[in-house]
């Protein structure tokens, strides 16, 4: 079965060992994968963009997710 992007990256930050990653949101368009949600410290952050940053058919990581 063909995966979207967004299904892809999904699943590989459901896999983390960090329950934050586990509960951020991704969504695909025109080749950019938009990553959403709140994480405790910029480490975190880091952790799930390089995560996601091979994932086929993406060209651009938007990075929405708000650090508190």
């Amino acid at each position: 079965a063909h995966h979207s992007p967004a299904e892809i990256a999904t699943k590989i930050l459901r896999g983390s060992s960090y329950h934050a990653i586990r509960c951020l949101t991704c969504r695909f368009g025109e080749g950019v994968l938009t990553i959403e949600g709140r994480l405790p410290n910029f480490h975190l952050n880091q952790l799930a963009l390089t995560a996601v940053q091979d994932i086929e058919g993406v060209e651009r990581i938007e990075n929405r997710v708000e650090v508190a």
